[in-house]
């Protein structure tokens, strides 16, 4: 393979990126199918997939991450005010205070230089008493997580991100997603179902 190509491919690498969430929509998706981009997880995604980077923004979670060397298996990112008292961890780029860590992967996969970024797991709501909301919950650093409601914050965020940014195409996969996104009609975000997105794009 020449160099030029090796470069290429490369570039279409850099391009793509998959953001994951921890919402239960992702239950029975096998994330190792991730493999044409990089991988931009948050908090205890480790504990079952090892992505190409990893955010937190509390130190309960920074403390599993050293604990468990996380920081030797993959680029972690976190506050300035965590990095400063760790060794290997990484200041978020471009930090500003957004609601969650999953908001600050998909930030900086764009940073990055991402132009094709793909959201999994991003259910942007809990369902329920009873119900899974969460992939972690009730294990450590994660609550019970039992309340029905939409993250409105998040949304409010995430929809003016994707406004904002029109040289980016955004694919949410999800089977079911909240109506406050699927009402709201921006040209450079599509929603899809996993067996589409499988079928289409891995």
């Amino acid at each position: 393979m020449g160099q030029n190509q090796k470069e290429t491919q490369r570039s279409i690498f850099e391009m793509i990126a998959y953001c994951i969430g921890n919402g239960p929509s992702r239950k029975n998706f096998d994330l190792t199918k991730l493999s044409k981009g990089a991988t931009y997880g948050c908090n205890a995604l480790y504990r079952d997939y090892i992505p190409t980077y990893l955010f937190c923004l509390d130190g309960e979670i920074a403390d599993e991450w050293e604990e468990n060397d996380i920081q030797t298996k993959c680029k972690v990112y976190t506050t300035m005010y965590e990095a400063k008292k760790r060794k290997g961890f990484n200041v978020i780029p471009n930090f500003e205070k957004l609601v969650c860590s999953g908001d600050q992967s998909i930030k900086t996969a764009y940073h990055d230089g991402c132009r094709q970024i793909f959201l999994i797991g991003y259910d942007f709501m809990e369902y329920g008493p009873k119900m899974l909301n969460n992939m972690y919950q009730g294990s450590r650093n994660y609550g019970v997580r039992i309340t029905k409601e939409e993250f409105g914050k998040s949304i409010k965020w995430f929809l003016k991100f994707v406004q904002e940014k029109q040289d980016c195409n955004f694919v949410l996969v999800h089977d079911a997603i909240t109506e406050k996104i699927k009402q709201d009609s921006l040209n450079n975000l599509n929603i899809i179902p996993y067996k589409q997105f499988e079928e289409e794009h891995l």
